[in-house]
């Protein structure tokens, strides 16, 4: 369904990377201690029924890679990268375990299909989307 004023945005449930929100609103949500790392869909679970969400296919944010100079910047990108870069071996049982805490947090069934209308799957291609995921 699309947003009544806003003709390439839509009202939907989750959505991935980034988002913008009023403090005041999305401080009704807690963050579960155990998606400290990484937490995009499971706090949209958490604040269903108590936010609106709409995505628009036009924002784009850019991610800056580096730290402006300084006497700290140094240090700053070593932490950062320490942060964002874990080995392989550690990125396979964090999302193993982040997949445990899911499905059992929110007491929910996998579905294993994923129907999309051709609309849909034309807009997700033409943004550059290879998934089916949300």
């Amino acid at each position: 369904m699309t947003l009544p004023g806003f003709d390439n945005c839509y009202v939907v449930d989750i959505i991935l990377n980034f988002f913008m929100a009023r403090t005041n609103t999305a401080g009704t949500v807690r963050m579960d201690p155990n998606f400290n790392r990484q937490a995009h869909p499971e706090y949209f679970v958490d604040s269903l029924g108590r936010s609106r969400v709409a995505w628009c296919g036009k924002a784009s944010i850019h991610h800056v890679r580096y730290c402006p100079k300084n006497e700290h910047s140094a240090e700053l990108i070593r932490l950062y990268h320490d942060r964002r870069q874990v080995a392989d071996e550690d990125k396979r049982d964090f999302n193993m375990q982040m997949n445990t805490f899911w499905y059992y947090r929110n007491h929910m069934k996998c579905k294993a299909t994923v129907s999309l209308t051709e609309p849909t799957l034309k807009r997700r291609e033409a943004l550059g989307f290879t998934d089916y995921f949300y």
